[in-house]
């Protein structure tokens, strides 16, 4: 005997039918039947004798069932609300710290695969540029996160994938006929990059000075769509990551993605070194170790930026 069995016969009786019952579980009238005539065998009992136009009519037996079955299910009930509140107060939360588009790269579905898995965590996001994750990991602001190389020597890094940094180049620039993009190849463009705040950023502009390299001007967006945008109307050429090529949110025949001379994006998952790591915390890394899709490498430890 089970509490759908017993809900089963309790709508039954309720309503003198089957065809009733069936209506607002929803179930068939012979799943309905079948599920009594379970109880009827368990128990030696019989439960309902046929009345009119399909009508049940309950038997003494079904009476005491029914006070019976109202009882225990009402005690179950209440035991499902007293553990799921018994949960909720010992849930763990993670406070997480992700770089800009490592939400997106990771995907949404990742965080509701994991607090599924793990019921009693409860992760925290927030989305910053590169540096000031960084910051707020080292001082305690995030339990964990996901950042972009270099890697502080400050935390213990695991890398989860590697992703080639290109360039999004409209069709009417003659730059789209070469092969990739190079530093030089900035010269007197209109570069649109997520600017100050970006590791990547930060490295264009210090080759950029290295190589004397002159920019017409730079466009700042932490908004992927409104660089492709940018682009796509013509006003300059723009950063993009490999995962995003394809995707219909950026595909349009006038803009083509061409490689950025090196450039490679690359994100793991990072903690203070030296800290003493909390089960739930633990989980998280664990599960992003092995559950990250995009992945192009093995995720390993990091010993140097």
């Amino acid at each position: 005997m089970h509490t759908e069995q017993l809900r089963y016969f309790i709508l039954a009786y309720e309503r003198k039918s089957y065809s009733q019952a069936g209506r607002e579980i929803p179930l068939t009238p012979k799943g309905v039947a079948k599920a009594v005539h379970s109880l009827e065998n368990e128990l030696g009992a019989t439960l309902f004798e046929a009345g009119p136009r399909g009508m049940l009519n309950p038997t003494a037996q079904a009476d005491r069932l029914y006070v019976y079955a109202v009882n225990v299910l009402k005690r179950y009930d209440q035991l499902e609300k007293d553990l799921i509140q018994i949960g909720r107060a010992h849930k763990e939360t993670v406070k997480v710290g992700l770089a800009n588009g490592a939400l997106g790269l990771l995907g949404y579905s990742f965080w509701e695969r994991f607090e599924k898995r793990e019921p009693y965590l409860s992760c925290e996001l927030e989305e910053v540029p590169d540096l000031i994750v960084d910051e707020r990991l080292e001082s305690g602001f995030y339990d964990v996160a996901f950042t972009t190389a270099p890697y502080s020597p400050a935390f213990e890094t695991v890398e989860l994938y590697r992703t080639p940094l290109s360039m999004w180049v409209n069709q009417s620039d003659p730059l789209s006929k070469k092969p990739l993009v190079a530093i030089e190849d900035l010269e007197d463009h209109v570069l649109a990059t997520p600017g100050q705040g970006y590791k990547a950023y930060e490295r264009i502009r210090a080759l950029c000075v290295e190589r004397d390299v002159t920019p017409r001007k730079m466009f700042n967006s932490s908004q992927m769509y409104w660089i492709f945008e940018f682009v796509r109307q013509g006003q300059g050429i723009g950063t993009n990551v490999g995962p995003l090529v394809g995707e219909p949110l950026f595909s349009d025949p006038s803009v083509v993605s061409l490689p950025f001379e090196d450039f490679t994006l690359r994100v793991g998952v990072s903690w203070k070194q030296g800290k003493l790591l909390r089960t739930c915390e633990r989980k998280l890394i664990d599960y992003a170790c092995s559950n990250v899709s995009v992945a192009g490498i093995s995720a390993r430890p990091i010993t140097s930026a």
